[in-house]
Parts: structure tokens; sequence; C-alpha cells
């Protein structure tokens, strides 16, 4: 799921929670002009959190008795309504009219709050009538450029409703097609019942899927854990380790744990992750965590014996060099376990300067250590370079 997805989900759902909660402080009932009065006067908050203190209470009273007097208020100030806003009105109506909040929004000319105002409709909308908001989602999603934020929020919303029938819906998607969704489905699944739980779900849930689409599925899953908690993420990868699906386990623990502490991560898969799966995972990491910090990664580097088991993450970290300083990721190859993976480590800086510098790379070329066949992949990178530009 994309940040800006998540985030989304995020603040629909607790613009729920929040309207929940005003249960306990809501006033009584009022005329409909007098609670269409308290969301104007709320509306001109300046600030989100008074402004939403002040409308939450009141669009808590909201009810097919007052809703007209109260969507007059929001019609009138759509041009500058904000998300909050928009996504709190439309929570509270759609609790007893979801159908009337879509065909009102429809109406609304301004492009943007209208997307806002529809994606929050989704949300809502599949917390509470899951089978109702797919049809709608994907109406929605086949008019709208950018769409598959439909689909996201839509599954969303399904996952905090607790409703059942999930894995059946995302089996049912064409595996191209289903990255978003099942990314959403974990993504919520953590944020509302945590990690533990989410990965209990993937138990059941993976020996449903594809038999090729499993490996995918796992490495998703341990990512997404190991960014929350990479102690269960790795205990859990270990309790899998022996299954086919989980080849690429240790690359995807290394590509969620790089986010909380990489020199952690490296230390685990170093020592702990089956050997064959070590290379690759460490180059991840360290790919990912160099741009970051550079110093911290080079000094990390700078500590490695030569070892086969380093030799994909200093082709990685010469490459990313390369790209500034290639003379010095040249220096570095020479730090590679053996002559194979040194020449392939010259290659890679070689293609990568030759895209970035193709005559300097080509004045270099005639006196590299590379073979012909080397020499001639690296001028095919530096024609592409050239056309680049």
């Amino acid at each position: 799921m994309s940040s800006r997805i998540a985030r989304r989900a995020r603040c629909l759902h607790l613009v729920g929670l929040t309207l929940w909660l005003a249960l306990l402080t809501a006033c009584g009932p009022s005329s409909p002009e007098g609670l269409a009065e308290e969301v104007r006067a709320a509306l001109s908050e300046g600030s989100p959190l008074e402004k939403a203190r002040r409308l939450v209470p009141a669009l808590e009273r909201l009810s097919p008795q007052n809703v007209d007097a109260v969507r007059a208020v929001f019609d009138a100030n759509v041009a500058n309504l904000h998300e909050l806003e928009i996504s709190l009105f439309v929570d509270a109506w759609a609790r007893f009219d979801p159908p009337a909040v879509l065909e009102a929004v429809k109406q609304w000319n301004f492009a943007i709050k209208r997307t806002t105002a529809l994606e929050a409709l989704v949300y809502s909308w599949a917390l509470r009538d899951p089978a109702a908001a797919q049809v709608v989602a994907q109406e929605l999603a086949r008019g709208v450029r950018g769409g598959g934020e439909f689909a996201a929020l839509f599954m969303s919303g399904w996952v905090f409703s607790g409703v059942g029938g999930i894995d059946e819906y995302l089996l049912a998607i064409n595996p191209d097609g289903r990255e978003s969704s099942l990314a959403t489905a974990i993504g919520s699944t953590i944020r509302s019942r945590g990690v533990e739980a989410m990965l209990a779900w993937a138990d059941g849930f993976i020996p449903k899927a594809e038999p090729f689409y499993r490996p995918k599925l796992f490495r998703k899953v341990v990512r997404a854990a190991a960014r929350r908690r990479p102690e269960l993420a790795s205990a859990w990868l270990l309790e899998h380790v022996d299954e086919d699906y989980a080849v690429h386990g240790t690359t995807g623990l290394g590509e969620g744990w790089v986010d909380l502490s990489a020199e952690d991560a490296l230390q685990w898969i170093g020592t702990r992750a089956p050997e064959e799966a070590r290379p690759e995972a460490i180059a991840e990491v360290l790919g990912r965590w160099n741009p970051r910090d550079r110093d911290a990664a080079r000094a990390w580097m700078e500590s490695r014996e030569r070892d086969p088991m380093y030799d994909p993450a200093l082709q990685t970290f010469t490459r990313q060099m390369a790209r500034r300083t290639p003379e010095e990721g040249l220096e570095w190859c020479e730090r590679s376990s053996g002559e194979e993976a040194r020449i392939a480590c010259i290659s890679g800086v070689a293609r990568v300067w030759a895209r970035a510098d193709p005559a300097a790379a080509e004045a270099w070329l005639g006196q590299s250590p590379l073979d012909e066949a080397e020499r001639q992949r690296v001028r095919r990178a530096s024609r592409l370079g050239l056309r680049q530009r």
C-alpha cells in the first residue's frame, strides 16, 4: 500500500473512532438550523484540532431529519474544505445513508474535493457493508484516473470491519493486479490487530495462494512484519525456512528491518539466516542503507573480511558509489573474495560510469582488466547513456 493510501486509511479510521468516542460528549437533539449553525461555526476555526473538537460532537448528531441543513453548509463551503472536514462529514452521513452521500458528492464541482469525498465514502461504506462498498469502489475505479486508491481504501475499510471473506476476494483477483489490495490487507491487519494477528492470518492464507505466487507473498508478509516487529518476523521466517516459498524471505526481512536498524538486520542475517540466503539479503540491506547513511554503511563495509557472502553487497555498494566517484568504486572492487567476483564488480561499476560519463568511461576501458565481451556490455551502457541525455 502506498504511503498516501496508508495515511488516508489511518485518517479515515480515526475519523470513525473519533465519532464513536463523541457519543460520550455529544449534546442532545437540536433543530436542523441549530445544528447547521454549530457546523458552520466549527468550520470557521483555524486550528484543525479545535475544528475537530467542535465538529465531531455536532456531526455525531447528524440524522435523516437534519442532514439537509448540514449538507447545505458543506455544499456552500466545498471549495475551501480540507480532507479532515470532508472525511468527518462523509463518515457521519454514511452511517445511515451511504447511497445518498454518493449521489450528493458526485454533484460537487471541485474535482479534488469530490475525489476526497468519494474515497472517504468507500472506506466508511466498507466499514459497515463491504459487499455494497465493493460494487461502488469498482464503479468509481473505472471512471477516475488513479482509481486504484478506491480499491485500497475499500480493502482497508473491509479489514477494519471484521467481516469475513477477504481471503476469497484476494484469491479471485488476477495475481498481476493483486499487489495493491494485498499490501493494503496486510498493512490494515497490522494496524487493526497487530503483527502477530497478521502473521497468523498469513499462515492460513499462504497455502491457499497459487504456488508460483507464494514466494512473493511470503516476502511481502515478512517485510511488513519486520518494519514493526523484527523479532517476530525473524522467528516466523525461521518457522517456514524449509518451505520452497521462503526462498526470498530473508531478503524481505532485511527490506523491512533496515527501516529500524540496518546494523541489527545485518547482524541477524549474517549469523542466523540460512547461509544460502545471506548474500542476497545483505546486499539488499546495504543497498537501502547506503543512500541514507553513507558513512555508517561505508564503515560497515570496511570492517568486513573478504568473503563470498559479501561480494553481492560489495557490488551493490560500488555501483552506487560509481554514480559520483567511479574511480573509488573500482578501488573498492579489489576487496572482492576472488577474481570472478572482482571482474563482476568492476564491470558493474564501469556500466554505471558509462551511462553517467561515456567519454571518461571509454577512455578508461582500453586499459581495463575486462575482456572484450565485458567491454561491449559497458559500451552498450554508454550508448544508452547518450540516448538518455
